[in-house]
């Protein structure tokens, strides 16, 4: 069994698309995800499970749409990776509600850095970790604020990226132990 993160992009963000967590727990304890737990209301759950984590992703996304009636892009971390990302965060100095962690649904565009920097406000950093598919971000003025972010989801496309603050990510690595 491994420790997984399941990390749902664009829920509970105004009135559009309300994923209660507690039926979120459910859903995932109904699909054998055991020790379903989540953080905030944001979309972090943490769970094990002895599938793969893509395994894992499309059983979930299906099973989110059938029971909530619109699609939730759905990023899986194994444990072991977040606290990995957590470790080499380039930027983990910088204000934690501030700074990102970007989960990419696959390999980032190779120009993804450059094009963030040319909508980058002053004192905004990009990098993107080793392995290609995690974005480091720091919005020094603030996410909503931000061009490169607004820009964010049209530059990874035909893929996604959901990110989480730094704050955030530290409290569900805690979770996973």
């Amino acid at each position: 069994m491994s420790a997984r993160v399941a990390l749902l992009r664009g829920i509970n963000v105004g009135k559009a698309k309300r994923v209660p967590m507690a039926e979120l727990r459910a859903l995932a304890g109904s699909l054998g995800f055991a020790d379903a737990r989540t953080h905030l209301q944001s979309g972090n759950l943490v769970y094990t499970s002895g599938a793969t984590a893509g395994e894992d992703r499309d059983r979930f996304a299906t099973a989110l749409e059938e029971r909530f009636g619109f699609a939730i892009d759905v990023v899986i971390v194994d444990g072991a990776r977040l606290a990995e990302v957590l470790a080499v965060h380039p930027f983990a100095d910088g204000d934690p509600k501030r700074v990102h962690v970007g989960y990419g649904s696959g390999p980032l565009p190779e120009s993804l850095v450059n094009d963030l920097r040319a909508l980058a406000r002053e004192g905004e950093r990009f990098a993107v970790d080793g392995d290609g598919d995690v974005l480091f971000a720091d919005f020094t003025q603030g996410v909503h604020d931000s061009r490169a972010a607004t820009a964010l989801p049209r530059l990874v496309r035909p893929g996604f990226i959901t990110l989480r603050n730094l704050a955030t990510v530290r409290a569900v690595a805690d979770m996973v132990g």
